[in-house]
């Protein structure tokens, strides 16, 4: 339906350079299109606090997934991926944050790979995660954000990740790419021993994975309030003159 909808108005607004590709591609005219980041509400986490959970992970040596368990996140490949990880770091623990009941095959899928990896009591399914608490302290904690997903229109949690300082892990595949910025490790998930020993090489260099924690919370400012309000009084701003108004 795409190409139908590319005169249709006379203002697009897109989330990423990905999406602008695609439009133009499309026929929407590129003058029409302007970038608006998602954002996401940081008051909910502003307050959020689980002391005791928050206690309790700090103990771990973590990497974290948050969405749902579904195919099109790819979960098998994060799985291959820290079944290398665990090779290496037998006491690190990844979890899985999100609903697994929408694709329960699926999920009985990933549950034969972990077994397969003996990985049964490395991998923990947290199920959704509606608590503001308990999702800020998992974020909080963890070393490194995963995502493996075949597409994402933006993903929001490598942006609420960033919000934390912690550094997210991605597939080379754009948007995720454009929203870690210089806060991503980018990897690709077809070649788990590289993205391994990528993941592995950050962790062993505590400066530099230092450095990568100051630049999540530098990146992250572009995905608070103050930046939608910014972005789209620019954008009324270009929208009015470009009508001429």
């Amino acid at each position: 339906m795409l190409p139908s909808l590319a005169d249709r108005f006379t203002q697009y607004v897109i989330h990423s350079e990905d999406s602008r590709q695609i439009l133009q591609g499309h026929g929407f005219p590129a003058e029409r299109l302007h970038k608006i980041f998602y954002t996401f509400d940081t008051a909910k986490f502003a307050a959020a606090d689980d002391a005791e959970l928050s206690a309790s992970l700090s103990q771990l040596e973590y990497v974290l997934l948050v969405g749902r368990i579904v195919p099109q996140k790819d979960i098998g490949a994060l799985i291959d991926i820290f079944a290398r990880l665990s090779a290496a770091r037998p006491n690190m623990v990844l979890i899985l944050a999100g609903t697994r009941d929408q694709t329960k095959g699926y999920a009985a899928q990933l549950d034969r790979q972990i077994a397969a990896y003996g990985l049964e009591n490395r991998v923990l399914f947290a199920g959704q995660v509606n608590n503001p608490a308990v999702l800020a302290a998992l974020y909080r904690h963890a070393r490194l954000l995963f995502v493996t997903s075949e597409w994402e229109s933006f993903c929001v949690p490598i942006a609420e990740s960033l919000y934390f300082g912690v550094p997210a892990a991605v597939h080379d595949q754009e948007p995720m790419v454009e929203v870690a910025g210089p806060a991503g490790l980018i990897f690709d998930k077809r070649r788990p021993d590289e993205a391994a020993a990528a993941v592995l090489a950050l962790l062993d260099d505590p400066a530099r994975y230092a450095a990568m924690r100051q630049e999540a919370t530098a990146w992250a400012q572009r995905y608070n309030d103050d930046a939608l309000e910014r972005n789209v009084l620019r954008f009324l701003g270009q929208a009015f003159e470009l009508n001429g108004a």
